[in-house]
């Protein structure tokens, strides 16, 4: 079981990291950003495809809590030049 506090403290300091970031319109929220960590570190995931991926606003937090390889997908050429900085 993922400790929800710890997890909820990364969700809410990783939103404030990619809130400032050109691009960040459409950053997943806190909520959803909880959500999806605890079911990845509950079900000991081994993959994530992070479709739609944007800035990478998931990716460090998948990092962070599992050891799942990540796959990111992304069709928009700006935001892709975003993901590489982040």
């Amino acid at each position: 079981m993922v400790d929800i506090e710890k997890l909820s403290e990364f969700c809410k300091s990783n939103v404030s990291r990619f809130q400032s970031l050109e691009g960040s319109e459409h950053i997943a929220t806190f909520s959803s950003q909880l959500n999806l960590a605890s079911i990845i570190v509950d079900a000991k995931a081994r993959n994530v495809l992070d479709f739609g991926t944007g800035i990478g606003t998931l990716v460090p937090l998948i990092l962070q809590f599992s050891e799942a390889k990540i796959y990111a997908v992304e069709k928009m050429l700006g935001v892709k030049a975003s993901l590489k900085k982040t």
